[in-house]
């Protein structure tokens, strides 16, 4: 009989030991006998009326990581593949871990990373800039705040192409995360999960909605796991890049490599991009770096949109007016203090950037910005 699903396995063994009219009350095989048997004989209208009836509980059914789901996921993150046991948090074998070489600023949570590809399957490179990943992809990321394990999400490519995603809640014991798709404030200290849309409002900047599995995030020295020299040895690209290594791009103040690092994963890869869904792409400022010329190596800083669109440039939209009548512009070169870009990312409350979900400044990648800025 066909494997099923482990969310609805009691509810299809109860089914199964009542549709069988000839099961003995006790077994001659003895307390060896797996409870798995049981189905084997059981009629399959039993079996699957049972399953049915789970999963209308349920909502959707459950799913393990080979799973393509259609048009939701399920409410219980035990039901999505990530863990085979969540009691003792043991992964799915087929995931695969990674670490980018740029982290995006998350209020200081510690977070793992896994990515899922189905067999057979390639990622299509052939825009270093927008990849496009194949039906069934999965892509894990779980936080953890002073040690605590809060959320954790998933977004997964189904069928007919779209993407679906889901953000997970554990619960005090870590025994068990439910679906929360309206966010949650103050989970640990300031620390808030993001809503369903709120996630989507940074992901629609990719084409193909995944962030931090991008070229130059995998591509870098600090990349580790699912990079994209591993990808590209192990046959999962459809274009095989001349370089699979970069570093950022640099400058004569030696600075500007963190600093576009900064502004790249936490700012350009999902809203200030050339990516026309971008959420912040009729700003005009654009932070994203191009994978292409990374790669390749010998950027000019000052050739790149993030210095083109922002040096000397004064801010225009309307909240940040009272900056602009001040004198800032977007990046005063030698003048941090009048640099709109590192002033807003210094704040939290109104006028903050990153502009959603996060309530504590990334006082490191302020540094490496007022750093490079001060010495240019």
């Amino acid at each position: 009989m066909r494997a099923r699903d482990a969310c609805l396995f009691s509810a299809i063994v109860a089914a199964a030991f009542a549709a069988c009219d000839n099961s003995p009350a006790t077994s001659d095989a003895g307390p060896d006998v797996s409870v798995e048997a049981a189905p084997i004989d059981a009629p399959d209208d039993a079996v699957d009326a049972a399953e049915a009836e789970a999963e209308a509980e349920a909502g959707v059914p459950c799913g393990d990581i080979t799973t393509v789901w259609t048009y939701d996921l399920p409410q219980d993150l035990a039901c999505v593949g990530l863990y085979t046991n969540v009691a003792t948090k043991t992964v799915a074998t087929a995931l695969m871990p990674y670490t980018p070489g740029l982290i995006l600023w998350s209020d200081g949570a510690t977070k793992q990373r896994w990515l899922y590809l189905p067999p057979n399957t390639k990622i299509d490179d052939t825009d270093l800039d927008e990849w496009i990943f194949p039906i069934g992809t999965k892509v894990f990321k779980e936080f953890q705040v002073n040690g605590v394990r809060v959320e954790t999400r998933i977004f997964t490519k189904a069928q007919d192409g779209t993407w679906l995603w889901a953000t997970y809640q554990w619960n005090t014991g870590e025994t068990a995360a439910i679906r929360n798709d309206a966010g949650a404030a103050n989970v640990v200290d300031t620390y808030e999960i993001p809503s369903h849309q709120k996630c989507n409002q940074c992901h629609q900047g990719r084409n193909d909605k995944l962030l931090g599995v991008e070229t130059i995030a995998l591509s870098l020295a600090g990349a580790q796991g699912v990079t994209l020299d591993w990808l590209a040895k192990n046959g999962k690209l459809t274009t095989i890049p001349a370089s699979t290594t970069a570093t950022l791009p640099n400058d004569s103040t030696t600075y500007a490599a963190a600093a576009l690092g900064v502004l790249h994963i936490d700012c350009g890869v999902s809203c200030h991009t050339q990516n026309p869904n971008g959420y912040a792409n009729s700003s005009g400022l654009i932070m994203r770096l191009p994978a292409a010329q990374v790669l390749a190596g010998g950027v000019v800083v000052t050739n790149l949109d993030t210095y083109k669109t922002s040096a000397n440039i004064t801010p225009t939209l309307p909240q940040y007016q009272t900056y602009a009548q001040q004198g800032y512009k977007r990046l005063a070169p030698h003048s941090s203090a009048t640099s709109l870009i590192p002033t807003v990312a210094n704040i939290r409350g109104a006028g903050q950037m990153p502009p959603i979900a996060t309530h504590v400044v990334d006082t490191a990648g302020v540094t490496a910005l007022t750093t490079w800025i001060d010495a240019l």
